[in-house]
């Protein structure tokens, strides 16, 4: 042995050369790759035959969501409120004429618009102080707050008239133009609900000045904006419709306590918040612009449209950009199914047809949803691209709940105007409702509880999202307590 040790020294027996080198790199090469093509496809079969397996059971394999079926089909211009020159004007993004646009958002009025759910009245004296620069001063000193609020307002009165004749018009719909879920034009939603909180004002306001029948025609254009954003089926065109709708129901509880509104007026607008629709505009967004949408993404988008997604607002980084393109194509299978998921979940919280929500299923996804977004890489998709589905339902059910109480409060005042006295059954005036049935309660699906009170007062309320009777009582969170019409 220390014989061959010395020879080794002495550089008598053979090294490895070059050709030993270069066929171990070789070698190692091989075997990387060979490693390499397995995990790829040991990944890729893995999780596509999964995600396979998980559409042919939801239905997806039969039926699979395309976001293409979701766009509204044309309707004639002339024929289209939304193609009224004031709503080309500032309707879109990205295509609003920032002059015109500033005629309207000067006018700063959403903290003094009416509350239907607490049963506030429109704070014209505010409002007044406000648009004569904090104070009553000049000219206007002595003059009624509803008269001020009406000069003021008098600036934009050509653009008002304009939407109130559109808003007889048969369609209401905004453009959805694109070649991709997530690049459609995109209505200007600041500048919608700037126009319906100003219309709600200008409501309230000709409410106390007797003007009835132009203040339901300011409601009603309220409720055609909100019609307009059905062409658009995502999450924040749903939420723009709840809030707009939200902003209509100040000036309607407005007109039925004061006993304003005529038989006339209380019927076309009983139909108008009939047809609005929320939950069923929020399960279509759900289906049609997020899921859709996103299974778009998983099944088109190269890795850089794949970075930008995850990367945000930021530009995304070399090391995102790499690990997008080295990544498996089954891991986007994976992702999506993570993703789709509690989506479904969610989904199935909600039932158009027969106009209930499940609170529990609801918080069944949630608990997906913070399950699935830790399993990194594959979960990042999932809490990326999942909203506060939470807060949507939420606010989507009680605000639906007030339509419902308010359409019920329109036929109880025809009913009362007709007959001298409120009904002592809610049964009484389902004869005058659409389809001659009465709305029922979102969460328990029993009926809205109503009761006379004397003093030509009533009470209407639904047990709220908890789903406990608590006799009519408001809570601070809409999560607690009851759901109420406020007389």
């Amino acid at each position: 042995m220390g014989i061959l040790a010395n020879f080794w020294v002495a550089g008598n027996l053979p090294q490895p050369g070059k050709r030993f080198w270069l066929k171990r790199i070789l070698l190692s090469a091989g075997l990387l790759a060979v490693v390499s093509i397995l995990f790829y496809l040991e990944e890729n079969y893995r999780h596509t035959r999964a995600w396979q397996s998980y559409a042919a059971a939801t239905g997806l394999r039969e039926k699979p969501l395309n976001w293409r079926d979701y766009l509204p089909k044309p309707v004639p211009d002339n024929q289209n409120f939304a193609k009224t020159p004031l709503l080309r004007a500032i309707g879109l993004k990205g295509e609003t004429d920032e002059r015109v646009l500033s005629r309207f958002t000067v006018f700063a009025v959403g903290k003094f618009t009416a509350d239907a759910f607490k049963g506030t009245p429109t704070d014209l004296a505010g409002l007044a102080r406000a648009l004569d620069g904090g104070r009553l001063s000049g000219t206007n000193i002595g003059k009624p707050p509803a008269i001020v609020v009406l000069e003021a307002l008098a600036a934009i009165e050509p653009e008002l008239s304009e939407l109130r004749s559109a808003s007889r018009l048969p369609c209401a719909q905004f453009d959805a133009r694109g070649q991709d879920p997530w690049r459609l034009t995109m209505p200007n939603y600041v500048a919608l609900r700037s126009l319906a909180q100003i219309l709600s004002v200008h409501a309230g306001t000709l409410l106390q000045q007797g003007q009835c029948a132009k203040a339901a025609e300011d409601v009603k254009v309220i409720l055609r904006l909100s019609d307009a954003l059905k062409s658009h089926n995502t999450l924040v065109a749903a939420m723009i419709r709840v809030a707009l709708v939200g902003t209509a129901l100040g000036p309607i509880r407005e007109g039925c306590v004061s006993g304003a509104w005529s038989g006339i007026e209380l019927a076309e607008l009983q139909e108008l918040l009939h047809d609005q629709g929320l939950i069923s505009s929020l399960s279509r967004s759900i289906q049609g612009g997020e899921r859709a949408g996103v299974h778009h993404i998983a099944e088109n988008y190269g890795a850089e449209e794949w970075c930008k997604l995850f990367a945000g607002s930021k530009p995304p980084s070399r090391f995102s950009q790499l690990a997008a393109w080295l990544a498996p194509r089954g891991w986007r299978y994976r992702a999506l199914m993570l993703y789709d998921e509690p989506m479904r979940e969610f989904q199935l919280a909600i039932d158009p047809a027969a106009q209930r929500i499940d609170p529990h299923r609801v918080q069944t996804a949630f608990a997906m949803v913070e399950r699935v977004v830790q399993q990194r890489p594959c979960g990042m998709l999932a809490a990326v691209a999942i909203p506060n589905f939470q807060r949507a339902l939420l606010t989507t059910a009680q605000t639906q709940t007030m339509v419902n109480m308010a359409t019920l409060v329109c036929a109880l005042e025809r009913y009362k105007n007709e007959h001298g006295g409120h009904p002592s059954v809610l049964d009484e005036i389902a004869p005058a409702l659409a389809g001659g049935k009465l709305p029922h309660d979102l969460v328990t699906g029993k009926p809205i509880h109503y009761a006379l009170a004397g003093s030509g007062q009533f009470t209407l309320y639904t047990s709220g999202y908890d789903g406990k009777d608590d006799a009519g009582r408001i809570e601070s969170s809409p999560t607690d307590g009851d759901w109420c019409w406020v007389n």
